[in-house]
């Protein structure tokens, strides 16, 4: 049994939800990609007494996992003490699944040093709480790639896995987020979800078309533009769902300018994850990544903003013990 366990996840980009509706089969699901940066690098080691070093608000976000892991944890099980150490982040609330990737990694943490084995993804999710709505994040922490989550009815506690390939290796993604600015979550968020109408029929089933019949199939055989223009007309189709709540395609008014900046620069794969406010452009190599965050990071229009280079993450959280 190991007396530490050291956890690497990525972070997830959710290109948008597939439907919504109160009697909908296959409710929510949707369709992302893991990527390696930003990331938590988490570790926990047995000890004498429980003690966590992590940035602020993070320390409570794990002390909350821990507690979420022991109440759904098997009765009778003693709670292992750790000294957890936190000293790489996802930013909350920008849309990228922070929540999700640290949950499941605080469950993998405490799962192996109870002497089991790595533990199926949606159990995990199961015992912190993860997977209300998306389960891409899920999914992605155990195997990583392009994932498509299929929804989930009403019997199901997490969404199911429909698809999942590699995402070719050398293309690269831009973010881009307002400094100071976040995106939905918690209680707004499910107020957020109860406001809006039933998503039609024809909405899921045209953003199913793209997944299976553009987005997939181009992955694959790693043909960019088509990817990249498939990526930026399933974001405005779901994006158009959730207008009324967040006033357009995009949560913020300079991603929205920005967005529509980069498209008019030629490049296609533009999109928000989740509810933003980060957006994406994918680009077909590092060097052309390096090339338009330079220029972005150097115009003055969007100086309030950070800009990341990231690259897919095509295997799931990387996990070690000593």
């Amino acid at each position: 049994m190991p007396q530490k366990v050291s956890i690497t996840t990525g972070a997830r980009l959710h290109f948008g939800l597939l439907s919504h509706g109160p009697d909908r089969g296959g409710r929510f699901g949707g369709a992302g990609v893991m990527i390696d940066s930003p990331g938590f690098e988490l570790s926990a080691e047995l000890s004498h007494q429980s003690s966590c070093t992590a940035p602020v608000p993070f320390e409570d976000r794990v002390d909350g996992f821990v507690r979420c892991y022991w109440e759904n944890g098997p009765e009778g099980r003693r709670q292992a003490s750790c000294r957890w150490h936190l000293t790489r982040v996802i930013p909350s609330h920008l849309g990228l699944g922070s929540g999700t990737q640290l949950g499941m990694a605080v469950a993998q943490a405490l799962s192996m040093l109870a002497g089991d084995d790595r533990s199926h993804p949606v159990t995990l999710a199961q015992k912190v709480g993860r997977g209300l709505r998306s389960s891409v994040g899920i999914h992605g922490f155990g195997q990583g790639g392009f994932i498509i989550d299929a929804g989930k009815t009403a019997q199901d506690s997490i969404g199911t896995l429909h698809s999942r390939i590699d995402f070719p290796e050398h293309w690269r993604f831009v973010l881009a987020a307002p400094r100071g600015i976040s995106g939905l979550s918690g209680d707004a968020e499910l107020k957020a979800f109860a406001q809006l109408p039933p998503m039609a029929n024809s909405t899921t089933n045209r953003l199913w078309d793209i997944l299976q019949a553009e987005l997939l199939p181009g992955i694959t055989a790693s043909e960019f533009a088509a990817c990249a223009e498939a990526l930026y007309r399933y974001g405005q189709i779901a994006g158009e769902y959730f207008a009324p709540l967040q006033n357009g395609v995009y949560a913020d008014p300079l991603m929205a300018r920005l967005a529509d900046h980069l498209r008019r620069e030629g490049w296609q794969g533009v999109g928000q994850s989740s509810w933003g406010p980060t957006i994406f452009a994918l680009c077909r190599s590092l060097e052309e990544a390096e090339s338009l965050r330079d220029s972005l990071a150097g115009d003055a229009r969007w100086q309030t903003c950070e800009f990341r280079i990231a690259a897919p993450m095509n295997t799931g959280a990387i996990v070690r013990t000593t």
